[in-house]
């Protein structure tokens, strides 16, 4: 028995068929399929409406901010909502998750 053997270089065959090159990305069926099957779907809606909501109430805190839209609110009360709306939907969301736990 040869703990440390050299190995010989293998001679490449010729009628061997070539692995197909994988993309990075899976397939979006795949994808979805899977988020469905591990139960991810759910929180993948959850942070997408999270991120909506914050750039929104961000760019109207903005613009109040600069004076192009005038509305009632000041600019700290949308960016309140931006923070709120972040921290409140995924926490509210994670503290169901844990309770189901």
């Amino acid at each position: 028995m040869k703990l440390f053997s050299k190995k010989e270089p293998q001679e490449p065959q010729l009628n061997q068929p070539k692995p197909e090159p994988t993309s990075a990305l899976p397939s979006q069926s795949g994808y979805f399929k899977n988020l469905i099957l591990t139960g991810q779907m759910t929180r993948l809606i959850v942070i997408v409406v999270t991120i909506i909501l914050v750039v929104i109430f961000s760019l109207l805190g903005i613009l109040s901010l600069l004076g192009i839209l005038s509305l009632p609110l000041s600019f700290a009360d949308f960016f309140i909502f931006a923070i709120l709306s972040g921290t409140g939907i995924y926490g509210f969301y994670e503290a169901l998750n844990q309770r189901r736990i």
